[in-house]
């Protein structure tokens, strides 16, 4: 009475059938599988490269922001009182060497008290203490002529 199951199950026209899903059905399972997982990731790679273009390009406008309005303001101020030729020396040392790092802290708090509020919430997604910006003046020294270096501390 106790027998053990034999690998087939029915018999229908002669024809001895399988239990279980047929080697066809499992290559087809398997191919729609790996067509969902390369649609979802190419639905979620432009999302990703975007908001990080989005937080790069925001923190660039930010900190030109800060260089012209502010850093330079200081500056040229200095300029205005006093020698013009000592003020070109000046920016000459720092053209190579460039200001101080300022973190991106600094410059999320100089645009909030100038009621500058960026579109993209960069601190969510950086960190303000170790997302630096260093600038470095370039001749004939105006707001405009300069250069930025970036140093990101993001997670995307």
């Amino acid at each position: 009475m106790n027998q053990k199951p034999k690998a087939f199950s029915k018999k229908q026209n002669g024809i001895k059938h399988k239990k279980g899903f047929p080697k066809s059905s499992i290559i087809i399972l398997v191919i729609i599988i790996n067509a969902i997982i390369i649609a979802v990731t190419a639905f979620l790679i432009p999302i990703f490269v975007n908001t990080q273009n989005s937080v790069q390009s925001t923190i660039e406008s930010l900190a030109r922001n800060y260089y012209e309005n502010y850093l330079y303001e200081n500056l040229n101020t200095v300029r205005t009182t006093s020698d013009s030729a000592a003020f070109e020396e000046t920016m000459q040392k720092y053209q190579e060497y460039g200001f101080g790092t300022v973190h991106l802290r600094q410059i999320l708090q100089y645009n909030k008290q100038e009621n500058h509020t960026p579109s993209i919430d960069v601190a969510d997604y950086c960190d303000e203490n170790e997302t630096v910006i260093k600038f470095y003046p370039e001749p004939p020294y105006n707001r405009t002529t300069y250069r930025m270096e970036l140093t990101y501390s993001c997670n995307f």
